[in-house]
C-alpha cells in the first residue's frame, strides 16, 4: 500500500516511444508523476527495450492487437514509479478496443486506473460500450480514474461524438477535469486527451512542448483519503414498538363525545391533534439516535433479490459457459445498475458508485 497525501496521475500520447527519449525523460523528471499513462506506444510484443529508460520508473504496456492494422501503431501502457505496487485488472474481452487497467492501494483506498486510446477512424460507440463493460466488471473499489486520447474534442460540446462522451461520463459518475487544449497542429487546437475521475482533484497541469510532439503532457494531483462519515442524528417515533392492545385501550378511553357537542372546525382539529399526539407521546415517544455509518437506501429488498439472481447466473456461467447464461447474466447485471441508477436520478442527494452507460438507452425490463 502506498502512503501519500496526493496521487499524481498523468497522461501522454507519445505518438511512438521509439523516438524523443531525452525530451520525454526530462518532462518526467520535471512533473514527477506517480503513474504516467501512455497512449500510442507504437511498440510490439517484447519491444520494451525501444522505450525510454526513465530513472525510478518501470514500464508496463499492452501492444496493439495484430488484427488491427497488422499491429502497427497504437498501444497503451503505464510508467509506474518504483514502490507503487499495481495489479493488472482483467476486463471483458474487447479485441478491437485498446485499453489497459490497473489497481493500486493508496492510503487504504482501492483505486482503479485505466487508459484507453481510440483512433480517429474508430466508432466511438464501440469504444464507450467496451469501457462501460470493463468498469462494471470490476469488483468493489473506492475511486476510478480513466485517462486517454479518445479523439473526441471536448471543446465542441454540440458535436454528436462529444455529447456521446459526456453521456458516458455522466452514466459512470465521472468528471472530466482538463479544460484547455491538449493537441496542437499548425491550424487547430483541440482537447482530445482527457482525465476523468470520481476523486477530488487538487491540481491540474497541462504541459505542452513542441519537442515532445503534438500532444501536451497532462498531470493531475488527486486527494485520495479515506473520509470518515459524519455521524447522523435521526429523530423519529418507534411506531413498530407500539403494543396494539394498550394503544387500543387508551384510544377508546379518550373523550370522543366532545366531537358531538361542538361544530367549530378549528376547535375540532386542535382537540383531535391533542388526542393523537398524546397517544403517540405515550406509546411511541420521540427518540433521537446517532448513526455512524452512511445510509444505503438504494439497496432495497428488490435490489438484493436481483443481485442474488445475477450472482446465481454468474456462478452457473462459470461452470457451463453457455450463450444463454451469458446473456442472462449480462441482462441481470444491467438491471441491477439500472435500478440503482433510477434511485440516484430521483434522489440526487445520495452518491453511489458505478452505473452503466448502456442504461441511457436500455428499456426497463420487468422481472418475472
Amino acid at each position: 500500500m502506498v502512503d501519500t497525501k496526493y496521487l499524481k496521475v498523468g497522461l501522454f500520447n507519445a505518438g511512438s516511444l521509439n523516438t524523443g527519449h531525452d525530451e520525454f525523460i526530462v518532462a518526467m523528471e520535471e512533473l514527477k508523476p506517480d503513474i504516467m499513462a501512455i497512449n500510442e506506444t507504437w511498440m510490439g510484443i517484447d519491444e520494451d527495450e525501444k522505450a525510454p529508460r526513465v530513472p525510478g520508473y518501470r514500464l508496463r504496456f499492452a501492444p496493439r492487437p495484430l488484427h488491427i492494422r497488422r499491429g502497427r501503431g497504437g498501444g497503451v501502457g503505464f510508467y509506474l514509479k518504483k514502490g507503487f505496487f499495481a495489479r493488472n485488472c482483467p476486463h471483458p474481452h474487447a479485441p478491437s478496443v485498446e485499453q489497459m487497467w490497473i489497481r493500486v492501494k493508496v492510503n487504504g483506498q482501492d483505486v482503479i486506473i485505466g487508459t484507453a486510446y481510440k483512433p480517429p477512424w474508430q466508432d466511438p460507440n464501440q469504444v464507450l460500450e467496451a469501457l462501460t463493460d470493463s468498469v462494471t466488471s470490476f469488483a468493489k473499489y473506492d475511486h476510478l480514474i480513466l485517462v486517454g486520447d479518445l479523439n473526441m474534442d471536448i471543446l465542441t460540446p454540440d458535436f454528436w461524438k462529444t455529447k456521446l462522451l459526456n453521456q458516458f461520463l455522466h452514466s459512470l459518475n465521472l468528471n472530466q477535469v482538463i479544460s484547455e487544449p491538449t493537441h496542437f497542429t499548425d491550424h487547430s487546437q483541440t482537447l482530445i486527451d482527457i482525465v476523468c475521475t470520481d476523486a477530488r482533484v487538487r491540481n491540474v497541469i497541462v504541459k505542452y512542448s513542441p519537442d515532445l510532439g503534438h500532444h501536451a503532457m497532462l498531470l493531475v494531483e488527486l486527494h485520495i483519503k479515506k473520509e470518515k462519515p459524519c455521524p447522523r442524528l435521526v429523530t423519529y417515533r418507534p411506531f413498530r414498538n407500539i403494543l396494539f392492545d394498550l394503544f387500543s385501550n387508551d384510544l377508546n378511553s379518550l373523550n370522543w363525545e366532545f366531537f358531538t357537542v361542538t361544530t367549530d372546525v378549528n376547535e375540532l382539529v386542535a382537540t383531535f391533534t391533542v388526542f393523537i399526539m398524546t397517544l403517540f407521546d405515550l406509546h411511541a415517544p420521540i427518540k433521537t439516535t446517532k448513526f455512524k455509518e452512511p445510509p444505503h437506501p438504494w439497496i432495497t429488498d428488490t435490489v438484493k433479490t436481483m443481485m442474488r439472481i445475477r450472482d446465481d447466473y454468474h456462478n452457473r456461467l462459470r461452470s457451463l459457459r453457455t450463450v444463454a447464461l451469458k446473456n442472462c447474466y449480462k441482462e441481470m447485471k444491467h438491471l441491477v445498475i439500472a435500478a440503482i441508477g433510477k434511485f440516484m436520478r430521483t434522489r440526487p442527494d445520495y452518491g453511489v458508485g458505478t452505473y452503466s452507460y448502456n442504461n441511457l438507452t436500455k428499456e426497463p425490463i420487468t422481472l418475472s
